[in-house]
């Protein structure tokens, strides 16, 4: 047992116990990642529910700041949350029926309205553009009338970034998606299944974005849909924690339920950390799969917590023959 440990200890390969894993019982894989799959949305509970309270209970307002932080997908994360605690919400419901205008809220919220924030190599053409000079005109009205700050535009990254990431391109997504009233939080919780999930999270562009992904430069016409697998990533990310976290705080298992089994629903995110369990002869299947399997590496795997991982404990236990390279048993 002692030299097993060891040997965890000293393998520099993830994952450590990579020897075992295809020779483990189903059902007592199955059963470890159930729980930590589960362990996850637990921990993203925890965050909700701090921002619940930050938020004095507008479940609203935390699933629109919950959503605009993963509409960074990464590279804009902190971009996007900076950005929505700066969004007040309340006054865009005021000019919601008009899409120009909830797109001046939300670029003008930006700081992407300040010629300053527009990369060196687009600036010209973007302070010559008809739309951005509209755009900055009605900021400059609705600043006025509801006293807003905006944030510092130079804190969006579009360097090494593809133009469909682009947080202009981001951000009138979620424009046209508040002006549809589809995706807000009530209407989240009536979506049974992963299927109406998907539709409701459904977006595009608004018209001036279908030819542009900056200001002022002019491109042949594309709707720029949110891809299936960014919905997807929204679901798995935003969408299935709120109602998790919600079903926890209602004490409702019927929300509890309906995440646990959308999560099975979602196909397995394609990953380097999922890649790296199937190379092992892991069986990704799901979400609730890949979810777990993060977890594992996150939280396991990478702290050298060993004791309290079930193959971690099975690779402890095994007799030092089986774990010979030579081939002896």
């Amino acid at each position: 047992v002692q030299e097993n440990y060891r040997e965890l200890l000293r393998d520099d390969r993830y994952p450590r116990c990579h020897r075992i894993i295809s020779t483990l019982p189903r059902i007592m894989l199955h059963s470890w990642l159930s729980a930590i799959g589960t362990e996850r949305l637990e921990r993203k509970t925890t965050d909700i529910n701090h921002l619940v309270s930050e938020q004095g209970g507008a479940w609203e307002d935390v699933c629109f700041r919950t959503l605009a932080r993963n509409f960074g997908f990464g590279s804009n994360a902190d971009a996007f949350s900076e950005w929505a605690a700066n969004v007040p919400l309340k006054a865009v419901d005021h000019h919601r029926d008009d899409l120009f205008q909830v797109e001046a809220f939300f670029f003008g919220q930006a700081g992407l309205l300040n010629p300053d924030s527009i990369p060196r190599s687009h600036r010209s053409e973007s302070e010559a553009d008809e739309y951005f000079h509209r755009l900055r005109m009605e900021y400059s009205f609705l600043s006025r009338k509801f006293s807003l700050t905006p944030m510092d535009g130079r804190r969006w990254k579009f360097l090494r970034m593809r133009p469909q990431n682009f947080p202009y391109i981001r951000l009138s997504q979620l424009a046209v998606l508040h002006h549809s009233r589809r995706a807000g939080f009530s209407q989240l919780l009536d979506c049974s299944d992963i299927h109406q999930l998907s539709e409701a999270l459904a977006t595009q562009v608004s018209d001036y974005w279908q030819t542009h992904y900056v200001f002022g430069v002019e491109n042949h016409k594309n709707e720029k849909r949110l891809s299936k697998t960014s919905i997807e990533l929204l679901c798995i990310n935003t969408i299935i924690p709120l109602l998790f976290a919600y079903g926890r705080y209602k004490h409702d298992e019927t929300f509890v339920r309906r995440a646990l089994d959308m999560m099975e629903e979602i196909r397995a995110e394609d990953n380097n950390i999922v890649r790296m369990w199937q190379e092992c002869g892991l069986d990704v299947k799901s979400a609730a799969d890949s979810q777990a399997l993060i977890q594992l590496k996150k939280e396991y795997c990478d702290r050298h917590e060993c004791l309290r991982c079930r193959l971690g404990y099975h690779y402890i236990k095994s007799t030092p023959g089986f774990l010979k390279d030579d081939g002896e048993s």
